[in-house]
Parts: C-alpha cells; structure tokens; sequence
C-alpha cells in the first residue's frame, strides 16, 4: 500500500498530483505549478485536461470524416458524370455505326451486282467503286467505342481512387498497430499499477444462509441441499434471499484488484464486481450502478454488463477467471480475462461511498474462489 500511495504523489516533492502541464505533457503538484520551470506553463487539473484531449480527438475525427466523406461524394460524382458522358458517347458511338452499316450494306450490294456484270461494264467507274470501299474500310479501323479524352479522365478518377484507397489502408494499419501496442501496454500498466493490494475473502456476516464459506474464507459454494429456511434472517447485514455476499476489505481510496475463479457441476453461473456499502441486502436487488452495484453476469454460454435495470450489454467473452480492477480515484471499475489478459468491461462512475467486492451465485453447486 506504501508504494501504491508513492506512486499517486510527486517524485520530486512528495504532494499529490492534480494538474497536468499542456506544454511538457508532465502530471504536477501544487509545488510543481509554482516553480519555474511550469509556472509560466498553460496546465489544468488531470481530469478537465483529459476531458479537452478526448473533445480534441473527437473533433480531430469529425474533421477527417467530413473530408473523406467529401472525397467520396466527389469520386462518386465524378463517375456518375463520366459514365452519363459514356452513356452519350455509346448512343453516339451506336448511331455512327448504324449509319456505316447501311453504307457497307450498300457497298457490298454495289459489289455483288458488279460480280454479275460483263467485263466492259465490270470495269466502268472501277475506280470508284474502290475509293468508296477504302473510305468505308477507314470509317470502322478510326471508329472507337471510347473517345479519348473520356478515356484520360476516367483513368484519372481511377488512378486517384486507387490512391486514396491505398493511403487509408496504409493509415488503418498503422492506427491498428499503434492501438495494439497502446492496448497492451495500457493492460501492462493496469497490471502493474494493480499488483500491490490486501488480500480478499469471504465476508460470513453478509453472506446468505444457502452459502457455505471455506475456513480460509476464499472460497465459497452454493449448498447442494435445499435450504428449508423460510423466514427472513434477523440480521440486518445478511442478503436475502438472494444468495449474496461480499468481499473483505471494502474500500474508500487507491485502486486494487482481486482475481475470480468460477466453477460448478452444471457450469459457472454468477454475479460479480464491486457494491456499494449500503445497498439494500433484503428483496429483490436491482443490479445496476444507479442502485449502487458495478457487476458483471457471467454463464457458461454468455458475459454480460449489468448497465441498467433489466439492460444488460452482452460481451465477447466466457471467461473461468476474472481480474477485477477497482480504480477509486480514477472512477472506474475494470475487468479483465485472467487467463488471456484481454479487456472485458469497464464503467466509468462516481463512487458514492466506501466500496466492497460484490458475488453472486445463480445455480446450486456454483463455487467461487478469489485470490490474492
């Protein structure tokens, strides 16, 4: 816990860090913003300088969306002109060639009949008859179903699609790999920021009648034998009938994460994450941050976040193992696969108060086990 709090304060004066400097891209103290080296410095607290960067992207991202979005409008429209200008020139084009047609259809006739003549009459206007056959001939060899300069700007068009194409794939895979590697080392970070923390158990006081608890308090399991009881406890601090319980210690400061480990005869089947100290432990609970619970849903065949009353936003993972990752001063709850280290969820809150480690178990059999 010592090194978790170094690492919340400033290296250089040991004060707590709540600005981050524009210019040097540095978190800083109360002392930091007063020396010289940042005190002429443009610098906001973390969480509005965050917020500036995020409306920053988002806006960076608009802009390149309406330029492509106008480049596509263009290139479209550049192809509709060109492909009516071609539809023209085919009619064009069409009605030239019908025309030679009937020309050559008038000359081979002229040429049948004049195989049928005598040689005298064969010969007469001989050279005509020749002329208009080269002219004829000359007609359809000059005669292309494109013009030209319709040709040039329709490989234009081609030519600077195929550019743009090429910069974007060029652009999407640097941006995948750079969001690859950013992704891993902000996981490396979690990881690492996440590794110093009090181990988790059981708590027995709150935990329902139909749960049986471990003597070390790290597992527990849904009784196989039906539970008879059908009053109420009397103690205020057990749920029912819901077969809750919660995690010890709860917290109310610094970030520290737990592993889950889910198993049962007939499939894992649970509810966990973190709950606020005063949830209701009595009724029907309502799983959603308003009601003062962060969770997850997690079966055999799906993963779900609980993100509000009866909504639920059904994820890509079935995962045995859980890393939970509870961020007091940043906000946040996180969950990761424990055994692949891929991210699952994270909700983004404000904590109303002191914080637990929060499980449900849905079927009987069902067991979890936390760890540290």
């Amino acid at each position: 816990m010592q090194q978790e709090e170094e690492q919340l304060r400033c290296p250089k004066h040991g004060k707590k860090l709540y600005y981050f400097c524009e210019e040097d891209g540095e978190f800083l103290c109360v002392v930091c913003c007063n020396s010289k080296v940042h005190k002429s410095h443009k610098y906001s607290r973390i969480k509005e300088a965050a917020k500036h960067h995020q409306e920053r992207i988002h806006s960076e991202f608009e802009c390149l969306r309406q330029i492509l979005k106008d480049e596509e409008n263009f290139l479209l429209s550049s192809i509709e002109r060109l492909e009516e200008e071609g539809t023209k020139e085919g009619e064009h084009y069409n009605a030239a060639t019908q025309a030679q047609l009937s020309s050559l259809k008038a000359l081979i006739d002229s040429l049948k009949a004049k195989q049928q003549m005598l040689p005298r009459e064969l010969l007469q206007d001989i050279k005509g008859t020749l002329q208009r056959s080269e002219v004829v001939q000359s007609q359809f060899q000059s005669k292309t179903p494109i013009p030209l300069d319709l040709q040039k700007q329709l490989k234009k068009v081609k030519s600077r699609n195929d550019c743009i194409i090429r910069s974007l794939r060029k652009c999407g895979d640097e941006i995948q790999d750079d969001r690859k590697k950013d992704q891993s080392k902000f996981l490396q970070d979690a990881r690492t920021t996440h590794k110093q923390n009090a181990p988790v158990t059981f708590d027995e006081a709150s935990a329902h009648i139909g749960l049986n608890i471990s003597k070390d308090l790290k597992t527990v399991t849904v009784s196989m034998i039906p539970q008879k009881h059908s009053e109420e406890p009397a103690e205020p601090q057990r749920f029912y009938p819901s077969r809750c319980v919660l995690g010890s210690p709860g917290f109310s400061t610094g970030r520290h994460t737990w592993e889950v480990e889910l198993s049962g005869p007939i499939g894992r089947a649970c509810i966990l994450g973190v709950a606020w100290e005063q949830v209701p432990r009595k009724g029907n609970l309502a799983m959603e941050p308003a009601s003062g619970f962060w969770v997850l849903q997690i079966t055999s065949a799906v993963c779900q976040a609980l993100t509000e009353r009866n909504s639920w936003k059904t994820l890509c993972f079935c995962p045995k193992r859980v890393s939970v990752c509870l961020d007091l001063e940043g906000e946040e709850v996180t969950f990761y696969d424990a055994a692949t280290k891929d991210h699952i969820y994270t909700f983004h809150t404000s904590f109303p108060g002191k914080i637990f480690p929060f499980f449900m178990l849905l079927f009987s059999g069902s067991q979890i086990s936390v760890s540290p």
